[in-house]
């Protein structure tokens, strides 16, 4: 798969995930269904990530999602991006202070790989 073509994927799967169901539902689910890629295309995640990440939208959940997926998949190649995104925020660029906690966040799980 590409980059592009992850992207879309996870798009219609946010879009067809019931409306039921909780943030950490739908965080958690997509989680699961992108642990595969990991291994079988590494590099076309991290590429639909950094789209993601670029984002930087509150409308939608794609931003937060992609910290959780880089976190929890350990996504070590976006460390520069998830640092760009933090002093976005702390410099009042990106989102409001609130959501540094979540950057933090997957930037700790990024270190916990490296040991």
């Amino acid at each position: 798969m590409t980059a592009e073509e992850i992207r879309l994927w996870l798009e219609d799967e946010l879009a067809n995930f019931p409306q039921r169901a909780s943030g950490e539902e739908v965080y958690d689910y997509l989680v699961r269904r992108t642990a595969p890629l990991v291994e079988s295309d590494r590099n076309a995640l991290v590429g639909a990530m950094s789209s993601w990440l670029q984002m930087r939208s509150e409308t939608g959940p794609q931003t937060m999602l992609a910290l959780e997926i880089v976190g929890k998949h350990r996504l070590k190649e976006l460390r520069h991006e998830l640092d760009g995104l933090l002093r976005d925020i702390r410099q009042g660029k990106a989102f409001l202070p609130y959501y540094e906690r979540w950057v933090i966040a997957a930037l700790n799980q990024l270190e916990r790989a490296d040991e």
